[in-house]
């Protein structure tokens, strides 16, 4: 779907649009560049050029293809229905962590994926304030890099201490009351999630061990899911199925560093779970 020279393109692109539009306007935004999409859920003038300009040019790269960006989505919900559909699909989040770019904090990121069929092929997570860019590939010749050098999970702390991450408490669903009070009974240390990109390098780079999230919109969690498998380690919905982009997901969503511990988590959280679904 995409040589090396498209592959490499992809993340130069991301990097240059997101410093030359979010950085230019990081600790340097106005009233008048942030707006509510919904109470709380905040957008500002970076996401949305940011999130123009990578679909523009995401889509002349890859002739054929479409894009699936949040804030399109957040316009015209329809938007969704192209992860459905027989294209290859750009899947844009401009500004993971808008709250926290607005706020001023450092732990915010852009995450690409692209998609065919409904599943994932390639990824691209840019953090900008340490410039630091994990990118990863489908294929016998893919696999998983962070700025360029390739990354592998490191083995995870083991029970109990096993650092998981899990959904800020300001959007705690039952699902997540779930996964705090199990993890509490197995000595788990949970750490909410500030910017799931972030938490998706984390998990890359050994900085937490496992992951457990009650919600599944794909900009949040195609690009790093994938990240995270194609650095060798398991992820997916709690009944141990592959992610889907599509969405329908049994919830929370978990991440572990070896399919010993990614089963156990699953094991968690099918018995007696509250429904699928999420934000």
């Amino acid at each position: 779907m995409l040589d090396l020279a498209r592959f490499t393109a992809v993340g130069q692109l991301v990097r240059r649009v997101v410093d030359e539009v979010v950085m230019t306007r990081f600790r340097r935004l106005d009233a008048a560049s942030i707006a509510e999409k919904a109470p709380g859920d905040l957008v500002t003038v970076a996401d949305t050029l940011t999130e123009q300009r990578l679909t523009e040019e995401l889509v002349r790269l890859l002739p054929g293809s479409t894009a699936v960006g949040e804030e399109a989505v957040a316009r015209d919900p329809a938007v969704l229905a192209a992860l459905g559909g027989p294209a290859p699909v750009w899947i844009i989040d401009p500004v993971d962590g808008t709250a926290g770019f607005v706020a001023g904090g450092t732990r915010f990121s852009t995450m690409v994926a692209l998609s065919v069929a409904g599943r994932t092929v390639a990824s691209w997570v840019y953090a900008p304030v340490s410039g630091t860019l994990a990118t990863a590939s489908a294929g016998s010749a893919g696999g998983a890099w962070l700025d360029g050098r390739p990354v592998t999970v490191p083995a995870g702390a083991g029970w109990p201490g096993l650092r998981v991450v899990n959904t800020d408490p300001r959007y705690h669903t039952p699902v997540d009351q779930l996964v705090v009070d199990r993890l509490a009974g197995l000595g788990a240390t949970v750490v909410p999630c500030d910017g799931i990109g972030h938490s998706y390098l984390d998990l890359v780079t050994g900085r937490a061990d496992a992951l457990a999230v009650s919600w599944e919109k794909p900009w949040d969690h195609a690009a790093g899911l994938f990240l995270y498998e194609r650095a060798g380690g398991c992820a997916g919905a709690a009944d141990g199925t592959p992610y889907r982009v599509t969405g329908g997901n049994a919830l929370p969503l978990l991440a572990a560093a070896d399919r010993p511990t990614f089963d156990q988590l699953c094991g968690l959280f099918t018995a007696g779970a509250p429904e699928t679904g999420g934000r």
